[in-house]
């Protein structure tokens, strides 16, 4: 049975409330903590235009696009909500995406890169849960890709960061699945909030 530590949920419950004040001031004090943090893994990502675009209305996602990098989610937010001691505290929405053919494909491709890594014994156990297949999924398409999915998973091996780029590149040529990873990101931050 897992602990869940004050010290990850007060980790949790802090990252959460810097980003909401730092997206509620540029995007809008209205939204809700989940579209803040929706906001903040949106502007985190590679395809964050298409991305805001197509999750929130035209104000909001320009005024988020014109501060992208203001409001990106940090390292230390991705670590608190979605690390590899991170847990989540509903998976309601979780189930949904990840029976999605697009996940599904997209999801094989990064076990395929991460072969190495989630052959190890600790990291293999972290790639088993759904809501880190998600995670992953989210950090392929990050900016920071590395270090986000380092951060998930507890560690990568240095074998399979090639293969990483192979995979960034194949998704840049061939597009990404917008509605896939915007549902990725809603179910993640469902599961924060």
């Amino acid at each position: 049975m897992e602990t869940f530590s004050h010290e990850a949920s007060t980790a949790r419950l802090l990252a959460v409330q810097t980003i909401r004040q730092r997206v509620g001031s540029v995007s809008g004090k209205w939204l809700s903590d989940e579209n803040c943090v929706q906001i903040a893994l949106a502007c985190a990502t590679r395809q964050h235009d298409e991305l805001l675009e197509f999750m929130f209305n035209r104000q909001v996602a320009s005024a988020s696009a014109e501060h992208n990098a203001t409001l990106a989610m940090t390292h230390e937010e991705w670590e608190a909500l979605f690390g590899s001691n991170a847990r989540p505290l509903r998976t309601d929405k979780i189930q949904s995406v990840f029976s999605e053919q697009a996940f599904q494909a997209c999801s094989k491709n990064l076990a395929s890169a991460l072969r190495t890594t989630i052959g190890e014994v600790s990291q293999g156990q972290v790639w088993g849960k759904t809501w880190s297949k998600l995670a992953c999924v989210m950090a392929i398409h990050a900016e920071s890709h590395e270090d986000f999915m380092s951060t998930c998973l507890g560690n990568l091996v240095r074998a399979d960061i090639r293969r990483l780029e192979d995979m960034r590149t194949e998704l840049d040529d061939n597009g990404t699945e917008i509605m896939m990873l915007a549902g990725v990101i809603v179910a993640l931050s469902n599961s924060v909030c």
